[in-house]
């Protein structure tokens, strides 16, 4: 059996035990909390998930790890959640980043969700100003099931195994330096890397509606984001034809009758 841990980029204790906790306990993870150094300095995401995959590192993980990055403002909903991921890690060796909603291109216009229907995946409920995990509205995003075929996922919620971080996976805190287009950038590099992404049936409950969207902030983002992947020579738009995957090795084992 994989054991579980999760990353998740701290700012509000009551946030965090009124949606996060309360699942994660079912889940039965470690929880590892990535709290700023400094309560009025707050590093950005980046910085804060670097700290957290280098945490889990450095107190041991195994290939086989199953490693949940997620918001302290969400809530996982989907009784199966173990059943279904460590099906799909079993079945999909391939897979190296598992989301909930995402897309299978990425245009200059930045977000993954700027696409139509056809070319997005997934559902997730949208909370609410005013309530709690039981009151939410139920986004269909797109088609839902599993695709494998997807270039980015929404970054509220990414699974990974202990794998990939030990092969060398990481958040790029030297170009960022805000909150944006890391969950875009991540699914890139994990591409490069040469695993698939996937968009599974996994239902959450996400708190925050993500209204930062097109300030100065995220628009700075995208640009660094399409400058850097441009400068390694991938093109708009980014789909999953543009990486290559590499040889998953197995070994067949003939059996003496």
């Amino acid at each position: 059996m994989p054991n579980y841990k999760c990353i998740i980029p701290r700012l509000n204790d009551n946030t965090f035990k009124q949606f996060a906790e309360p699942s994660l306990k079912k889940i039965g993870t470690q929880v590892f909390q990535i709290y700023d150094n400094d309560k009025n300095v707050h590093e950005n995401i980046f910085k804060k998930y670097s700290a957290g995959l280098e945490t889990v590192k450095q107190n041991g993980l195994n290939d086989t790890d199953i490693v949940i990055l997620m918001h302290e403002d969400v809530f996982i909903l989907d009784n199966l959640f173990k059943e279904k991921i460590e099906l799909l890690f079993s079945e999909k060796p391939e897979v190296g980043l598992v989301g909930v909603v995402g897309a299978n291109e990425l245009t200059e216009r930045g977000g993954w969700w700027m696409n139509g229907s056809d070319k997005l995946k997934g559902h997730i409920i949208q909370g609410q100003d005013d309530g709690g995990v039981d009151k939410g509205n139920h986004l269909v995003k797109g088609a839902i099931g599993y695709f494998d075929n997807v270039v980015c996922v929404d970054g509220c919620f990414m699974i990974t195994k202990g794998e990939v971080i030990k092969n060398g996976l990481k958040f790029d805190d030297d170009i960022y330096t805000g909150n944006d287009f890391y969950d875009c950038d991540l699914c890139l590099t994990v591409l490069e890397m040469g695993y698939k992404i996937a968009c599974a049936d996994i239902l959450i409950f996400h708190q925050s509606r993500g209204m930062g969207v097109f300030n100065d902030a995220w628009k700075t983002a995208k640009d660094q984001f399409i400058n850097k992947w441009n400068n390694k020579s991938y093109t708009l738009p980014y789909t999953t034809n543009q990486f290559k995957v590499k040889e998953i090795k197995s070994e067949i084992i003939e059996l003496a009758l």
